[in-house]
């Protein structure tokens, strides 16, 4: 999850512990963020599990549609063991870490499709561009500060 919600919940702590050797109008100011951190962390452990799940799928989707395409054999087998590297865990962890192989894996089809003179490699590279821009889109908070 990004931005993890125990360094919001790590930083709101943070604030609150700095407020007793503050002065009273500082002091207020950064009470006055917390409540505001701690709703960005709420909404996003509330919402974690939606967006990474919809993540896995449209990577899963992805690297699956590109075996077809893929002429390297060293590639085809890490996409097929990437692929069925699920153990039907659907925790918030479980899907992160999912997630974090599949979008390795996706860096390393995107070099070779790169690299590629394959007919169709421009248009999955297209693709994966377009699941970058909707990756970005899913995991976007409340406050894009974060």
């Amino acid at each position: 999850m990004r931005p993890p919600p125990e360094r919001i919940i790590d930083r709101v702590a943070e604030l609150l512990a700095d407020t007793a050797s503050l002065d009273e109008p500082y002091a207020r100011a950064q009470l006055l963020r917390a409540p505001m951190l701690l709703r960005v962390g709420a909404n996003e452990i509330a919402r974690a599990h939606a967006w990474q799940a919809e993540e896995v799928d449209a990577l899963h989707d992805l690297l699956s549609s590109a075996l077809a395409l893929v002429d390297d054999a060293a590639l085809c087998a890490r996409l097929r063991g990437v692929l069925a590297d699920d153990d039907g865990d659907q925790s918030v962890v479980a899907l992160q870490d999912r997630l974090d192989r599949r979008r390795a894996m996706l860096i390393e089809l995107h070099a070779w499709c790169e690299q590629s003179v394959i007919a169709g490699a421009p248009a999955l590279l297209e693709r994966i561009w377009q699941e970058l821009l909707c990756s970005t889109q899913r995991r976007r908070t409340d406050l894009d500060r974060f």
